[in-house]
C-alpha cells in the first residue's frame, strides 16, 4: 500500500484500533443487524476506507460517498489497492482534467493586451502547455491582440479553472466555444 500511496503522492495512514477508536464506530443499521461503521474521527484525512484482514482474506470497503462521514458499502468487498484507488480517484475528480481526443471542438481563443512579439511569442507558449487545447493555429495578429483558433480536447469549463490564478493570463470571457484572455 505504502508503493501504491507513493506512486499517487498520497500520503496514507495505518490505523491500528484501539479502544477509543473501537467505541467511537457505531452501528448505521441495528434492525437489519448490517455492519456499516463510521471512521473514527480521530484521524485527520479527506476520506477513508476499512480493511478486513484475515490469514486468508483482505476485504476492504469505501465510503458510499468519498467523505469523512459517509457509510461504508459493505455490498462490494476489494482488495485493498482497489479500495485506495477507488477513493483517490473519487477525491481528485474534480482536479482531473478529462480528455476527449475523439471528438474535438473547434475553439477560439482571443488575447488582448500583446504589445510585441516577444509576449506574442510568450502568450503561444503559455498556451501549447495546456494539454486540452490541440492544435493552435493564429487567425490574426494584430496590435495589442492575436486571435487563434485550437481543438479543444476536453470540457471548456476546465479552462475556468485553469484560469483562476493563472500568472500573466487573466480571464475576462469563456463561452462554449470561445475564450478570451487578457495577458497582464
Amino acid at each position: 500500500m505504502t508503493q501504491v500511496s507513493n506512486e499517487r503522492n498520497v500520503k496514507i495512514i495505518f490505523p491500528l484500533l484501539d479502544s477509543n477508536d473501537l467505541v467511537s464506530f457505531k452501528i448505521a443499521d441495528r434492525d437489519k443487524n448490517n455492519d456499516f461503521l463510521y471512521l473514527s474521527k480521530r484521524y485527520v484525512g479527506d476520506s477513508f476506507f476499512y480493511c478486513r484482514v484475515t490469514v486468508e482474506k483482505e476485504s476492504c470497503y469505501v465510503p458510499i460517498k468519498s467523505q469523512l462521514n459517509s457509510n461504508l458499502d459493505f455490498s462490494k468487498s476489494l482488495n485493498p489497492v482497489k479500495a485506495f484507488n477507488k477513493v483517490v480517484d473519487e477525491l481528485l475528480e474534480q482536479y482531473i482534467l478529462k480528455i476527449n481526443s475523439k471528438d474535438p471542438i473547434p475553439y477560439n481563443i482571443n488575447i488582448k493586451n500583446i504589445s510585441n512579439l516577444d509576449e506574442y511569442r510568450f502568450v503561444l507558449s503559455e498556451l501549447e502547455k495546456i494539454i486540452i487545447l490541440s492544435d493552435l493555429k493564429i487567425n490574426y495578429l494584430s496590435f495589442e491582440e492575436v486571435n487563434l483558433t485550437s481543438l479543444l480536447i476536453g470540457n471548456y469549463k476546465q479552462l475556468e479553472k485553469l484560469f483562476i490564478n493563472y500568472p500573466s493570463l487573466r480571464l475576462e470571457n469563456l463561452e462554449s466555444d470561445k475564450l478570451s484572455l487578457i495577458f497582464e
